[in-house]
């Protein structure tokens, strides 16, 4: 299980270094200009703007909906139990999601060094 978990905690943070490397290179590839007339943001008096900064968020979108339909037409959920009767919902979820934290000492611990790395890529590696 340690495994498992390093390798998704890495794969995390590679994933981030490439996608904040492609947003970087979207957001300089074209000037940000108003939709409608084509002028630049000093000239415009418009409200809605391509290129530029905006060209991450537009990428996103895109993935969004690529992933979203993804997930719905190709995931196959796991149901686990068929016999086990479960009627609180996500709040019962997420009570028993935190008493299995509380009680399990290894994946609390993974949680508490994830975060701590995650925020140490956060901050440039300054600890």
């Amino acid at each position: 299980m340690g495994k498992s978990f390093a390798a998704a905690s890495y794969g995390n943070y590679v994933v981030a270094i490439v996608a904040g490397l492609m947003a970087n290179s979207l957001a300089e590839s074209s000037p940000m200009v108003e939709w409608s007339t084509g002028a630049t943001v000093a000239e415009s008096t418009g409200k809605i703007f391509i290129g530029g900064y905006i060209n991450p968020f537009d990428c996103a979108v895109i993935a969004l909906i690529a992933c979203g339909g993804g997930a719905l037409y190709l995931w196959e959920e796991n149901f686990g139990s068929q016999n086990v009767v479960s009627k609180g919902g996500s709040c019962d979820a997420l009570t028993n999601a935190t008493h299995t934290v509380i009680r399990n000492e290894d994946v609390l611990l993974c949680g508490i060094i994830s975060r701590y790395v995650y925020l140490l890529i956060q901050r440039g590696l300054k600890a």
